[in-house]
């Protein structure tokens, strides 16, 4: 019996969801009343009730809260770029490893054509296997189309 993987998607939505509930409620508790007082120890208060009776406050005005619309839309504007910050730095991360990749397999396509030409110059005589594994010696006139050849790749795959 094969067990299903539970998805990702679940948990990212009731995070998404409780984010958005406690900024509504953060945004509320903003809107509400709040007293300035001095209390009988000249010490002033600030409170969300008003003060005892006979006790002079002064009732501070709250700056408005942004509409709760408007608030959820930024909210997720602010996820949706998060995410795609995220996407931006996996692919940069994938095109870093493809480059190195590239620039390793041109290492060592450039050592493989240097060790040819080397060959090529350094011995008269050049035996090579043919696909069906028949030995035969190069002429000189296919010795010098091959290190032809060779310098060419060399120029292609050593860039130093």
């Amino acid at each position: 019996m094969m067990t299903k993987k539970p998805s990702r998607a679940v948990p990212k939505l009731m995070f998404r969801l409780a984010l958005t509930g406690s900024l509504l409620l953060a945004m509320t508790a903003v809107q509400a009343e709040i007293y300035k007082w001095v209390d009988s120890n000249n010490e002033v208060q600030y409170t969300q009730t008003p003060p005892p009776k006979g006790v002079e406050s002064t009732h501070i005005e709250a700056t408005p809260a942004r509409d709760s619309a408007a608030a959820g839309t930024n909210l997720q504007e602010r996820i949706k770029a998060s995410e795609e910050q995220k996407q931006q730095k996996t692919e940069a991360s994938a095109d870093a490893e493809l480059q190195a990749e590239i620039a390793r397999i041109s290492k060592q396509n450039c050592t493989t054509a240097r060790n040819n030409l080397e060959q090529l110059n350094r011995n008269g005589q050049i035996r090579y296997r043919t696909g069906d594994g028949e030995v035969l010696r190069l002429n000189e006139e296919d010795r010098k189309q091959r290190i032809e050849e060779a310098r060419d790749q060399v120029k292609e795959f050593c860039k130093d």
